[in-house]
């Protein structure tokens, strides 16, 4: 939500994380659960301090697709994956990008509203 984000309630800022947090689950891993036969491949790493990108490529029978994950370390020292880039695609630069524009000429219970019919 990036400057909108300041804006919401910590009981909004809840919601949409819940809600925003369902529709990745929806939209992306459950496709790549879908994966039968192809081949995950580890490129590199490169770790620094707290964050961390994991370069890898998934391979299928036609096509090889670049999936960089970037991650952090929370305060329990557990890493966890906070953006994907897919082809060159950053999730969180898509879906800031998006919600950006609605939010420019919606409300945010529009946007909400929205999220939750996904």
């Amino acid at each position: 939500l990036a400057r909108h984000w300041k804006e919401r309630t910590a009981s909004e800022k809840s919601e949409f994380v819940a809600l925003f947090g369902r529709l990745l689950k929806d939209t992306y891993i459950r496709k790549m659960e879908g994966y039968t036969d192809e081949k995950v491949v580890f490129l590199s790493e490169r770790v620094r301090k707290k964050k961390a990108q994991i370069d890898t490529k998934i391979i299928t029978k036609t096509v090889e697709i670049p999936i960089n994950y970037r991650m952090f370390t929370q305060k329990n020292d557990q890493w966890m994956v906070y953006d994907m880039v897919i082809e060159g695609v950053s999730l969180i630069g898509n879906y800031r990008s998006q919600f950006g524009q609605m939010l420019e000429k919606d409300s945010f219970e529009d946007l909400m509203e929205k999220l939750e019919k996904k």
